[in-house]
Protein backbone atom coordinates (compact mmCIF):
# COMPACT_ATOMS: atom_id res chain seq x y z
CA UNK A 1 0.00 0.00 0.00
CA UNK A 2 1.18 3.35 -0.36
CA UNK A 3 1.66 5.72 2.80
CA UNK A 4 0.62 9.01 3.00
CA UNK A 5 1.78 11.83 5.70
CA UNK A 6 2.07 15.31 6.42
CA UNK A 7 5.89 15.56 7.24
CA UNK A 8 5.91 18.90 9.62
CA UNK A 9 9.26 19.62 9.06
CA UNK A 10 9.07 20.67 5.01
CA UNK A 11 5.77 21.10 5.26
CA UNK A 12 4.97 18.89 2.09
CA UNK A 13 3.03 15.73 1.84
CA UNK A 14 5.14 12.67 1.95
CA UNK A 15 4.54 9.14 -0.03
CA UNK A 16 6.63 5.61 0.69
CA UNK A 17 5.18 2.91 -0.63
CA UNK A 18 5.69 -0.25 1.63
CA UNK A 19 6.42 -0.02 5.58
CA UNK A 20 9.99 -0.42 5.60
CA UNK A 21 12.18 2.74 5.38
CA UNK A 22 8.82 5.32 6.17
CA UNK A 23 10.45 5.73 9.24
CA UNK A 24 13.36 7.27 8.19
CA UNK A 25 11.60 10.39 7.13
CA UNK A 26 11.18 10.93 10.86
CA UNK A 27 14.64 10.30 11.94
CA UNK A 28 15.94 7.21 10.55
CA UNK A 29 14.14 4.74 12.60
CA UNK A 30 12.57 1.65 10.43
CA UNK A 31 8.66 1.12 11.00
CA UNK A 32 8.12 -1.62 13.11
CA UNK A 33 4.59 -1.08 14.26
CA UNK A 34 2.21 0.34 11.94
CA UNK A 35 -0.51 0.65 14.71
CA UNK A 36 1.81 2.35 16.50
CA UNK A 37 3.09 5.13 14.23
CA UNK A 38 -0.33 5.49 13.44
CA UNK A 39 -1.63 6.56 16.57
CA UNK A 40 1.29 8.76 17.30
CA UNK A 41 1.70 10.68 14.26
CA UNK A 42 -1.75 10.51 13.03
CA UNK A 43 -0.84 9.10 9.52
CA UNK A 44 -3.13 8.55 6.73
CA UNK A 45 -3.29 5.51 4.85
CA UNK A 46 -4.48 4.76 1.91
CA UNK A 47 -4.49 1.56 -0.46
CA UNK A 48 -2.94 1.34 -3.64
CA UNK A 49 -6.37 0.98 -5.34
CA UNK A 50 -7.46 4.40 -4.02
CA UNK A 51 -4.93 6.18 -6.49
CA UNK A 52 -6.37 6.43 -10.01
CA UNK A 53 -3.19 8.03 -11.01
CA UNK A 54 -1.06 7.04 -8.20
CA UNK A 55 2.13 9.08 -10.07
CA UNK A 56 -0.66 12.56 -9.79
CA UNK A 57 -0.50 12.60 -6.38
CA UNK A 58 3.14 12.14 -5.76
CA UNK A 59 5.11 14.99 -4.15
CA UNK A 60 8.35 14.63 -7.09
CA UNK A 61 10.41 16.86 -4.41
CA UNK A 62 9.30 15.26 -1.40
CA UNK A 63 10.57 11.77 -2.91
CA UNK A 64 14.23 13.26 -4.30
CA UNK A 65 14.64 15.04 -0.60
CA UNK A 66 13.79 11.63 0.84
CA UNK A 67 15.63 9.47 -1.59
CA UNK A 68 18.81 11.75 -0.92
CA UNK A 69 18.09 11.57 2.75
CA UNK A 70 18.00 7.82 2.70
CA UNK A 71 20.91 7.00 0.56
CA UNK A 72 23.05 9.57 3.33
CA UNK A 73 23.28 12.00 0.91
CA UNK A 74 24.25 16.03 1.05
CA UNK A 75 21.31 18.14 0.24
CA UNK A 76 22.94 21.39 -0.18
CA UNK A 77 20.18 23.40 -1.26
CA UNK A 78 16.61 23.12 -2.21
CA UNK A 79 17.05 26.86 -4.95
CA UNK A 80 14.77 25.58 -7.91
CA UNK A 81 12.90 22.43 -6.67
CA UNK A 82 10.08 25.04 -6.31
CA UNK A 83 9.87 25.32 -10.48
CA UNK A 84 10.65 22.38 -11.49
CA UNK A 85 9.02 20.41 -15.09
CA UNK A 86 7.20 17.58 -13.79
CA UNK A 87 6.76 16.42 -17.67
CA UNK A 88 10.77 16.00 -18.02
CA UNK A 89 12.36 12.62 -18.24
CA UNK A 90 15.60 14.09 -16.49
CA UNK A 91 15.97 17.44 -14.19
CA UNK A 92 19.42 18.23 -12.63
CA UNK A 93 19.58 20.73 -10.73
CA UNK A 94 22.55 21.74 -8.10
CA UNK A 95 20.82 20.46 -5.13
CA UNK A 96 22.28 17.67 -3.73
CA UNK A 97 25.41 14.86 -4.01
CA UNK A 98 26.93 12.30 -2.83
CA UNK A 99 30.19 10.34 -3.33
CA UNK A 100 30.63 9.50 -7.15
CA UNK A 101 26.39 10.57 -7.44
CA UNK A 102 25.28 13.69 -8.18
CA UNK A 103 21.10 12.98 -7.45
CA UNK A 104 18.84 14.53 -10.17
CA UNK A 105 15.56 15.31 -9.06
CA UNK A 106 13.43 13.73 -12.00
CA UNK A 107 12.90 10.85 -12.42
CA UNK A 108 12.40 9.85 -8.89
CA UNK A 109 13.60 6.18 -9.38
CA UNK A 110 16.62 7.72 -9.42
CA UNK A 111 17.38 5.88 -13.32
CA UNK A 112 18.73 10.01 -14.07
CA UNK A 113 21.30 10.06 -11.41
CA UNK A 114 24.95 11.11 -12.52
CA UNK A 115 27.92 9.42 -12.01
CA UNK A 116 30.96 11.02 -10.60
CA UNK A 117 34.54 10.86 -11.22
CA UNK A 118 37.46 12.92 -10.25
CA UNK A 119 40.28 11.35 -9.04
CA UNK A 120 41.76 13.76 -6.92
CA UNK A 121 40.83 16.75 -4.08
CA UNK A 122 39.50 19.58 -5.85
CA UNK A 123 38.15 22.93 -4.43
CA UNK A 124 35.23 24.91 -4.60
CA UNK A 125 33.46 27.64 -2.88
CA UNK A 126 31.16 26.85 -0.77
CA UNK A 127 27.47 28.45 0.31
CA UNK A 128 30.06 30.73 3.00
CA UNK A 129 31.95 32.24 0.09
CA UNK A 130 35.27 30.85 1.23
CA UNK A 131 37.64 28.16 -0.32
CA UNK A 132 36.79 24.74 0.53
CA UNK A 133 38.00 21.29 -0.14
CA UNK A 134 36.28 18.33 -1.60
CA UNK A 135 37.30 14.80 -1.53
CA UNK A 136 37.87 12.16 -4.47
CA UNK A 137 34.82 11.78 -6.65
CA UNK A 138 32.74 14.46 -4.96
CA UNK A 139 30.79 16.60 -7.26
CA UNK A 140 31.23 20.24 -6.52
CA UNK A 141 28.57 22.49 -5.77
CA UNK A 142 29.91 25.66 -6.21
CA UNK A 143 28.79 29.60 -5.12
CA UNK A 144 31.36 31.35 -7.14
CA UNK A 145 28.82 32.85 -9.15
CA UNK A 146 26.66 33.84 -6.08
CA UNK A 147 24.17 31.17 -6.94
CA UNK A 148 24.93 27.44 -6.75
CA UNK A 149 25.89 25.91 -9.85
CA UNK A 150 27.37 22.34 -10.82
CA UNK A 151 31.39 23.12 -11.34
CA UNK A 152 32.75 21.43 -14.06
CA UNK A 153 36.00 21.63 -14.80
CA UNK A 154 39.42 20.60 -17.02
CA UNK A 155 42.61 18.67 -15.95
CA UNK A 156 45.10 21.50 -15.00
CA UNK A 157 48.49 22.19 -13.13
CA UNK A 158 49.30 25.15 -10.50
CA UNK A 159 52.75 25.88 -11.95
CA UNK A 160 53.36 28.14 -9.09
CA UNK A 161 55.47 26.34 -6.69
CA UNK A 162 54.41 27.94 -3.27
CA UNK A 163 50.98 29.34 -3.71
CA UNK A 164 50.46 30.73 -0.38
CA UNK A 165 53.90 30.71 1.22
CA UNK A 166 55.06 34.28 0.30
CA UNK A 167 58.24 34.11 1.86
CA UNK A 168 59.45 31.67 -0.21
CA UNK A 169 59.51 33.98 -3.15
CA UNK A 170 62.36 36.04 -4.34
CA UNK A 171 62.45 39.64 -3.75
CA UNK A 172 63.54 43.19 -4.74
CA UNK A 173 63.25 46.71 -2.89
CA UNK A 174 62.19 46.48 0.82
CA UNK A 175 58.72 44.80 0.64
CA UNK A 176 57.68 43.80 4.42
CA UNK A 177 55.22 40.59 4.51
CA UNK A 178 53.25 39.91 7.53
CA UNK A 179 50.99 36.76 8.07
CA UNK A 180 48.52 35.36 9.83
CA UNK A 181 45.85 37.15 8.06
CA UNK A 182 42.21 36.14 7.26
CA UNK A 183 42.21 34.49 4.07
CA UNK A 184 39.62 33.12 1.22
CA UNK A 185 39.32 29.71 2.80
CA UNK A 186 38.02 30.77 6.07
CA UNK A 187 41.78 30.80 7.82
CA UNK A 188 44.26 32.65 8.21
CA UNK A 189 47.01 31.77 5.46
CA UNK A 190 46.85 35.05 3.49
CA UNK A 191 49.38 37.95 3.80
CA UNK A 192 49.73 41.87 4.04
CA UNK A 193 52.24 42.73 1.35
CA UNK A 194 53.45 46.18 2.26
CA UNK A 195 56.07 48.43 0.48
CA UNK A 196 57.95 51.51 0.59
CA UNK A 197 59.00 52.59 -3.19
CA UNK A 198 57.94 51.54 -6.57
CA UNK A 199 60.53 48.65 -6.86
CA UNK A 200 58.94 46.20 -3.87
CA UNK A 201 57.86 43.08 -5.52
CA UNK A 202 58.12 39.64 -5.50
CA UNK A 203 58.10 36.82 -7.98
CA UNK A 204 59.01 33.75 -8.70
CA UNK A 205 60.88 31.82 -11.36
CA UNK A 206 58.79 29.45 -13.59
CA UNK A 207 61.90 28.43 -15.85
CA UNK A 208 60.79 28.37 -19.69
CA UNK A 209 56.80 28.08 -20.49
CA UNK A 210 55.97 25.38 -23.66
CA UNK A 211 54.61 27.37 -25.92
CA UNK A 212 50.92 27.90 -25.45
CA UNK A 213 48.23 29.80 -23.68
CA UNK A 214 48.67 30.49 -19.90
CA UNK A 215 46.44 32.64 -17.37
CA UNK A 216 47.69 33.60 -13.88
CA UNK A 217 45.95 34.26 -10.63
CA UNK A 218 46.10 35.94 -7.44
CA UNK A 219 43.81 36.81 -4.75
CA UNK A 220 44.03 40.64 -3.78
CA UNK A 221 42.08 42.45 -0.74
CA UNK A 222 42.20 46.66 0.09
CA UNK A 223 44.11 47.12 3.13
CA UNK A 224 42.62 50.35 3.45
CA UNK A 225 44.50 53.03 1.46
CA UNK A 226 44.10 52.93 -2.44
CA UNK A 227 46.48 51.00 -4.57
CA UNK A 228 48.17 50.55 -8.15
CA UNK A 229 49.42 46.76 -8.24
CA UNK A 230 51.73 45.59 -11.74
CA UNK A 231 50.51 42.15 -11.98
CA UNK A 232 53.13 40.32 -14.75
CA UNK A 233 54.82 37.69 -16.18
CA UNK A 234 58.09 38.13 -17.77
CA UNK A 235 57.35 35.33 -20.61
CA UNK A 236 54.15 37.64 -21.53
CA UNK A 237 56.46 41.06 -20.77
CA UNK A 238 53.41 42.92 -20.88
CA UNK A 239 52.23 45.60 -17.73
CA UNK A 240 48.97 44.12 -16.12
CA UNK A 241 48.05 47.45 -13.70
CA UNK A 242 44.73 46.76 -11.10
CA UNK A 243 43.68 49.36 -8.85
CA UNK A 244 42.99 47.95 -6.02
CA UNK A 245 40.47 50.04 -3.37
CA UNK A 246 38.18 50.25 -1.01
CA UNK A 247 35.23 50.21 -3.37
CA UNK A 248 36.77 47.40 -5.44
CA UNK A 249 39.07 46.24 -7.25
CA UNK A 250 39.56 47.15 -11.04
CA UNK A 251 41.78 46.77 -14.59
CA UNK A 252 43.14 50.25 -14.76
CA UNK A 253 42.72 49.79 -18.67
CA UNK A 254 40.43 47.34 -19.32
CA UNK A 255 41.24 44.74 -21.55
CA UNK A 256 39.50 41.00 -22.59
CA UNK A 257 42.54 39.00 -21.65
CA UNK A 258 42.43 40.94 -17.96
CA UNK A 259 39.81 40.01 -15.84
CA UNK A 260 38.52 40.37 -12.01
CA UNK A 261 36.45 38.67 -9.78
CA UNK A 262 34.47 39.34 -6.91
CA UNK A 263 34.78 36.76 -4.15
CA UNK A 264 33.13 38.38 -1.46
CA UNK A 265 34.74 39.12 1.76
CA UNK A 266 36.40 41.74 0.16
CA UNK A 267 38.59 39.44 -1.88
CA UNK A 268 39.13 39.90 -5.20
CA UNK A 269 40.47 37.02 -7.62
CA UNK A 270 42.49 39.12 -10.32
CA UNK A 271 43.55 37.48 -13.38
CA UNK A 272 45.47 37.92 -16.91
CA UNK A 273 45.82 35.33 -20.06
CA UNK A 274 48.85 35.52 -22.21
CA UNK A 275 50.33 33.27 -25.03
CA UNK A 276 53.92 31.95 -24.22
CA UNK A 277 56.36 31.55 -27.49
CA UNK A 278 58.20 28.54 -25.93
CA UNK A 279 62.07 30.38 -25.58
CA UNK A 280 61.68 33.24 -22.70
CA UNK A 281 62.19 32.19 -19.02
CA UNK A 282 58.92 32.70 -17.32
CA UNK A 283 58.56 34.42 -13.70
CA UNK A 284 55.24 35.24 -11.84
CA UNK A 285 55.75 38.31 -10.27
CA UNK A 286 54.00 41.69 -8.68
CA UNK A 287 55.05 45.17 -7.83
CA UNK A 288 53.90 47.00 -5.06
CA UNK A 289 52.24 50.47 -5.07
CA UNK A 290 53.02 52.41 -8.53
CA UNK A 291 51.32 55.53 -7.48
CA UNK A 292 53.39 58.82 -5.34
CA UNK A 293 51.25 57.51 -1.71
CA UNK A 294 52.30 54.01 -0.84
CA UNK A 295 49.83 51.57 1.03
CA UNK A 296 49.71 47.64 1.24
CA UNK A 297 47.12 45.22 0.51
CA UNK A 298 46.44 41.47 1.15
CA UNK A 299 47.86 38.52 -1.07
CA UNK A 300 46.53 34.92 -1.30
CA UNK A 301 46.76 31.81 -3.76
CA UNK A 302 49.04 32.63 -6.78
CA UNK A 303 48.41 30.41 -9.82
CA UNK A 304 49.65 29.77 -13.24
CA UNK A 305 48.75 27.23 -15.10
CA UNK A 306 48.16 26.62 -18.99
CA UNK A 307 44.39 27.52 -19.72
CA UNK A 308 42.28 30.26 -21.20
CA UNK A 309 41.30 31.53 -18.39
CA UNK A 310 41.58 31.06 -14.17
CA UNK A 311 39.86 27.44 -12.85
CA UNK A 312 39.01 26.90 -8.90
CA UNK A 313 42.18 27.30 -6.79
CA UNK A 314 45.07 24.48 -6.15
CA UNK A 315 46.78 24.64 -3.62
CA UNK A 316 50.78 24.09 -3.74
CA UNK A 317 53.28 23.69 -1.43
CA UNK A 318 57.15 23.22 -2.65
CA UNK A 319 55.82 22.13 -6.40
CA UNK A 320 53.55 22.06 -9.26
CA UNK A 321 50.25 20.34 -8.22
CA UNK A 322 47.14 19.11 -10.55
CA UNK A 323 43.48 18.82 -10.72
CA UNK A 324 42.13 16.30 -12.58
CA UNK A 325 39.50 16.82 -14.81
CA UNK A 326 35.72 15.86 -13.65
CA UNK A 327 33.35 13.81 -15.11
CA UNK A 328 29.78 13.48 -14.47
CA UNK A 329 27.77 10.84 -16.87
CA UNK A 330 24.43 9.09 -17.36
CA UNK A 331 22.61 6.34 -19.11
CA UNK A 332 20.52 7.40 -20.90
CA UNK A 333 19.88 3.28 -22.89
CA UNK A 334 16.70 3.38 -20.67
CA UNK A 335 14.85 6.55 -20.78
CA UNK A 336 13.36 7.54 -23.81
CA UNK A 337 14.96 11.30 -24.31
CA UNK A 338 13.82 13.05 -27.03
CA UNK A 339 15.65 16.78 -26.43
CA UNK A 340 18.45 17.67 -24.02
CA UNK A 341 18.73 21.26 -22.85
CA UNK A 342 21.98 22.97 -20.83
CA UNK A 343 22.17 26.29 -18.77
CA UNK A 344 25.44 27.18 -18.45
CA UNK A 345 26.96 29.91 -16.77
CA UNK A 346 23.55 31.36 -16.58
CA UNK A 347 23.29 31.39 -20.36
CA UNK A 348 20.13 28.39 -21.54
CA UNK A 349 21.94 26.37 -24.64
CA UNK A 350 20.58 25.22 -27.88
CA UNK A 351 19.05 21.77 -26.93
CA UNK A 352 20.75 18.72 -28.40
CA UNK A 353 18.54 16.24 -30.25
CA UNK A 354 20.88 13.78 -31.21
CA UNK A 355 20.94 11.94 -28.04
CA UNK A 356 23.71 9.65 -27.12
CA UNK A 357 23.69 6.40 -25.41
CA UNK A 358 25.47 8.31 -22.29
CA UNK A 359 25.81 12.14 -21.61
CA UNK A 360 28.32 13.78 -20.39
CA UNK A 361 27.83 17.05 -18.67
CA UNK A 362 29.67 20.14 -20.29
CA UNK A 363 32.44 22.25 -18.48
CA UNK A 364 31.36 25.13 -16.88
CA UNK A 365 29.05 26.52 -14.14
CA UNK A 366 26.36 24.22 -14.85
CA UNK A 367 22.96 26.06 -13.82
CA UNK A 368 20.19 23.16 -15.17
CA UNK A 369 19.72 20.15 -17.39
CA UNK A 370 16.58 18.99 -18.61
CA UNK A 371 15.64 16.31 -21.08
CA UNK A 372 12.44 15.57 -21.91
Amino acid sequence: MYIKAKYPKVGREWYRQGIQGFGSLYGGNQVSDVTEIYNERGLEFINESSFPNKDSNVDPVALFIARVSNDLGTLDNQIGLDNIDLNSSITLLPNAYNNSVLYSVLPTSGLGDFNVVRGGLANKIDSLGNISEVSINEPRIDYSTGTPTILVEPQTTNLVTFSEEFTSWSSGGNPVLSNNQSSPDGGNNAYLFENSSNGDRLQQSLGILDAGTYTQSLFVKNKGGDVRMNFKNNSFGGSNVFLITDGGVVAETPNANRNVEDYGNGWFRISFTFTSNGTNGSFIQFFGDLGAVKDGFYIFGAQLEEQANATSYISTNGAAATRLEDVMSVDLTSLAISSITETINGVEQTPITSIPSTYTIPQGNINKIVMI
